[in-house]
């Protein structure tokens, strides 16, 4: 804290976070007699927080009985949508009926990090090959997300002729995506030891970067 100015959070005594906010309307208006206009709308948003995951760890990121990460180098699950659909149900007369439908639905899942900025990922031992203790930026969390967007129109008419339904229309759909994912972004160190920590000694063959790349 003092030298990279980096809050690595507590390493007793936190919790692990879950909230859900969740919201439903629905309005149903008529028009006149033959026509009927429905509105609905959902919306969601959720975390839960989650400890680090083990990926590149010689021992396990997880509180235990051998050891107790700090609590920023957990990372947070978000995942949201919100959800408009708009329908106009039309009784054209008593043999015939037309049902038009538009909507809109935008998903976010994504992560974030508990720590308080950029910084690697610290791997401390014990001397017997189990992690003792982790901190730093979580090595699967940056820029890791999928956004979802989705555009669908569809209008049906159907129509009776005696024993026979007859059903016209055309159901559209577009949907379009924007994923990412950098693992250790962010650089990731590992220490045989406190003592090699403090002597600021990496001697396990683990300093990776990697660059996420646009394309």
């Amino acid at each position: 804290m003092d030298k990279y100015n980096y809050n690595q959070g507590e390493y007793q005594n936190y919790n692990y976070r879950t909230q859900s906010d969740q919201l439903t309307v629905r309005l149903d208006f008529n028009i006149n007699s033959k026509n009927t206009l429905i509105l609905k709308y959902n919306y969601l948003k959720s975390l839960r927080n989650v400890a680090a995951s083990n990926s590149g760890a010689v021992g396990s990121r997880q509180p235990g009985n051998t050891g107790l990460p700090f609590s920023g180098s957990g990372y947070t699950i978000n995942n949201n949508f919100n959800i408009v659909i708009a329908g106009l149900n039309t009784r054209i007369n008593n043999k015939a009926n037309n049902k038009l439908q538009v909507g809109y639905t935008s998903l976010r899942d994504f992560r974030s990090s508990q720590g308080s900025g950029d910084f690697p990922l610290v791997d401390i031992l014990n001397g017997t090959g189990q992690t003792y203790t982790a901190f730093g930026y979580e090595p699967v969390t940056y820029i890791n997300l999928l956004n979802t967007n989705l555009l669908q129109i569809s209008d049906i008419f159907t129509t009776y002729a005696g024993k026979h339904e007859l059903t016209f229309g055309t159901q559209n759909y577009k949907k379009t995506f924007k994923n990412g994912f950098a693992s250790n972004y962010e650089g990731a160190f590992i220490f045989n030891s406190l003592t090699d920590f403090y002597n600021s000694a990496n001697n396990n063959a683990a300093n990776a970067r990697n660059y996420a790349v646009k394309y």
